[in-house]
């Protein structure tokens, strides 16, 4: 568990809904933590804890249910799907893919694992597949191209057919009853009424995305068994492309996908199921848009000048635009809202952000991140604004991409009330928008990084009223006030315990053991470094600060000395004023000094760093 664990670690940080902290008291308990964990696995014991859930925006009104289960439910969860997939991956058909981790290449040679910017970026994955289809359809065999996928694909899943299908794959009975377990508590909510052992939770960790895409292997031998090839066909997760020669066998084949998804008790989605002509092959893939787009970003990879390339952006969004809504036209606008950013295009206006918020509002967070980018934060607060009286103010999952675009940048002194007077009603629960909790998190936390310290009565408040906040919520403010007014640590932990929450408690053991001077060994690295979609820069978010500004409360030398480090490390990166304000508190904490020094050799960009002095050294 130790390996899984180390992979999730950096994948808690790419994720939505974000622990303030992303959990760093695993990372300081590791051992202890672990053992507790193992010994209840052994001896039957472990239970799996009732999971939040949020709801995250798809298009036209509709919402998917993202589960979060607790961070050591996520653990055992994807330890077992795991190792069953390193079983079950020897049977895996060429053609199909599934998630983030496990990806390959277009004629399917295996990888395990994707770069750091591969993963950072789900389109790297999406343009490999795309890459894969579209051998496919220059292959010259096929007239038409079958696309389909399946109706409620993961809230369809039968658990007693899945797990038999697991059998074949040697996991462990023990394992099998603790992997029933989850998927019963983790399974879609169906309120008050009894549920049957139906469906797979939507999470981040890839965990039911493996259960799942191992669940249509015996679909997927019947497919390819019926087109005597594999070449016809390529699947990712439940979306299915199939090259058929004429009309007759594209019905003939949707007839046999019917059967074969019925005979695992699943639907073909019949809606979205379309035999598409070579003209509309192009119109649906934009075949002639992701060409260019694959050109431009190749000749900014080779290092041309990106304001060269600012009139074909604007070119390809025209022609977007003018097309309209049709096939895979939000993937193609994302692309380009990225190679706009990336060549200082301010092409894409306020009201085709208005328009990419309306129609693809789960999109929105990419659409964020371009505004931020071209650091247009007057027309990143009108379009929030806009937003939520607008009427298509439906999801949570927008409301907080908003407010964590801004945990990674340092916003204009100008427009800082505008944003801060949004983060504090968000964070007391806005009687406008969705009214749900998802944005109170990171509302919290922009308090925490670009506040002017006269946030704590506010915070203090939210502590004191009592059911007002969800464990999370609470555990991210009483985390904040710890970092601001360590000295008064006791009183925000105490007032944090007066609502019962595993989160809460969790920050509680190991705050007042910091605090207490224990010796911890702490892990590398302590914070990740990000690069954030649209941007050519790496950067640290607040929530990596936090971690080190309450790590600083601990009077162990040995650790002070490994802050001090990490935060050398840090400053080697251009130190924005958001970043500024958190150094002099880290200063008094440590009792040192950061000053100025020339960047190393090698290191990226020009502005100077700092080294550490001890207070009160003279120059």
């Amino acid at each position: 568990m130790r390996r899984t664990w180390l992979e999730l670690r950096r994948e808690l940080t790419k994720t939505d809904f974000r622990d303030c902290v992303d959990y760093v008291e695993i990372d300081l308990l590791w051992d202890e933590w672990l053992d507790r964990l193992r010994r209840r696995l052994l001896d039957g014991s472990y239970r799996p804890q009732e999971p939040g859930r949020r709801e995250a925006a798809k298009s036209n009104g509709a919402f998917r249910v993202i589960t979060s289960p607790a961070i050591e439910d996520v653990l055992v969860y994807r330890t077992i799907t795991d190792f069953v997939y390193q079983t079950a991956r020897r049977s895996e058909p060429r053609g199909a893919f599934f998630g983030r981790r496990h990806v390959k290449e277009p004629v399917g040679t295996k990888i395990d694992r994707l770069s750091e910017e591969a993963y950072e970026s789900f389109f790297e994955i999406w343009l490999r597949y795309d890459e894969y289809r579209k051998r496919l359809l220059r292959s010259g065999l096929y007239e038409f191209i079958l696309i389909t996928d399946i109706s409620n694909f993961f809230e369809s899943v039968p658990h007693g057919l899945l797990l038999e299908y697991l059998a074949a794959y040697r996991l462990p009975r023990e394992a099998r009853g603790i992997l029933t377990q989850l998927i019963d508590v983790l399974r879609p909510a169906s309120g008050h009424s009894a549920a049957p052992a139906i469906g797979l939770p939507v999470e981040q960790f890839d965990s039911s995305r493996t259960l799942a895409h191992i669940f249509l292997f015996e679909h997927d031998r019947r497919v390819v068994h019926f087109l005597g090839s594999e070449d016809a066909y390529v699947r990712w997760m439940d979306d299915q492309t199939i090259g058929v020669k004429s009309r007759v066998q594209a019905r003939q084949v949707i007839g046999m996908l019917t059967r074969s998804l019925a005979s695992q008790r699943l639907t073909l989605n019949a809606a979205k199921t379309k035999a598409l002509a070579p003209a509309d092959i192009a119109k649906h893939f934009w075949l002639d848009h992701n060409i260019k787009l694959n050109k431009l970003e190749g000749r900014l990879e080779a290092g041309e000048d990106p304001r060269s390339m600012q009139v074909d952006a604007a070119d390809l969004w025209e022609k977007l635009k003018e097309q309209g809504t049709t096939g895979n036209w939000d993937k193609v606008a994302l692309r380009i809202l990225a190679l706009a950013g990336r060549t200082g295009s301010d092409t894409i206006t306020l009201d085709d952000c208005r328009w990419l918020l309306a129609d693809a509002p789960d999109r929105s967070a990419r659409v964020f991140e371009y505004l931020l980018a071209r650091r247009r934060f007057s027309d990143y607060v009108a379009l929030f604004e806009w937003f939520l009286v607008s009427e298509n103010c439906l999801y949570e999952d927008v409301e907080a991409n908003w407010f964590e675009a801004l945990l990674r940048v340092s916003p204009p002194r100008d427009v800082r009330p505008q944003i801060k007077r949004l983060a504090t009603e968000f964070v007391l629960g806005s009687p406008r928008g969705t009214k749900r909790s998802a944005s109170r998190v990171p509302a919290a936390m922009l308090l925490y990084w670009i506040g002017d310290g006269r946030q704590g009565r506010l915070l203090e408040s939210l502590l004191t009223r009592r059911g007002m906040l969800d464990g999370p919520t609470r555990r991210s403010v009483a985390a904040i006030l710890c970092a601001l007014w360590p000295e008064q640590l006791d009183r925000w932990l105490a007032l944090a315990a007066r609502q019962s929450s595993p989160h809460v408690s969790s920050l509680i053991e190991w705050l007042t053991r910091v605090r207490e001077g224990e010796a911890f060994r702490p892990p590398a690295p302590l914070v990740f470094i990000k690069r954030p979609w649209v941007l050519q820069e790496y950067v640290y978010d607040a929530r990596a600060w936090l971690r080190i500004e309450l790590l600083a409360i601990s009077p162990n030398t040995d650790l002070r000395v490994r802050l001090i480090e990490q935060a050398e490390r840090m400053f080697w990166n251009p130190l924005r004023p958001t970043e500024s304000v958190i150094v002099r508190r880290l200063e008094r904490k440590l009792g040192v000094r950061f000053t100025p020094r020339p960047r190393r050799s090698g290191q990226r960009g020009e502005t100077p760093g700092f080294a550490a002095m001890p207070l009160g050294t003279t120059f």
